[in-house]
């Protein structure tokens, strides 16, 4: 697969995930000349019932602590030997 996505309630444990209580993150993988992209995209924020702005902060500064440890991992991944 080259796109998947999910809807993200962090704040809304044990309710369905819908418009106004979640955000629908969105990941794409674009094939490159010397590998893949990861496009990751979360939208939603403006339709959220409260704490907008707590919210787009805190998700950003998880996205940024989440896509670093990917980054990492493929790094990492990318220098080990095949697995037979």
């Amino acid at each position: 697969p080259r796109y998947f996505s999910f809807r993200w309630a962090a704040r809304s444990p044990g309710a369905d995930p819908g418009t106004g209580n979640s955000t629908l993150v969105e990941f794409r993988l674009i094939p490159e000349a010397d590998g893949t992209r990861l496009h990751v995209v979360e939208s939603g924020f403006r339709d959220l019932h409260d704490e907008q702005a707590e919210y787009v902060r805190d998700n950003t500064q998880g996205w940024v602590g989440a896509l670093d440890s990917l980054q990492r991992y493929v790094a990492k991944t990318a220098e080990a030997p095949a697995r037979r």
